[in-house]
């Protein structure tokens, strides 16, 4: 059960770091709509990985590398795009 939800939580961090990333792109390109919707997932990722964090330190190991994951191929995805 642990090494399943450890695969879910670096996955919700893949999510979230994605989303971030896009956000930042929305922010800068001054479209207020799709940041603020951005921001509300954000927000609701971030609570159910926050909530994983209070039940087991050791979750922090595959947030770091989901988030970091996420961040990296968003960023390289979007940079092909333009």
């Amino acid at each position: 059960m642990i090494f399943l939800k450890s695969i879910l939580v670096f996955f919700v961090a893949f999510i979230i770091d994605w989303i971030w990333a896009l956000y930042i792109i929305s922010t800068s390109k001054k479209d207020p709509l799709k940041a603020a919707m951005l921001s509300g997932l954000i927000l609701l990722f971030g609570a159910t990985i926050t909530l994983s964090y209070v039940e087991n330190k050791w979750y922090l190991v595959p947030a770091t590398a989901g988030g970091m994951l996420g961040t990296y191929i968003c960023v390289c995805r979007k940079s092909r795009e333009e």
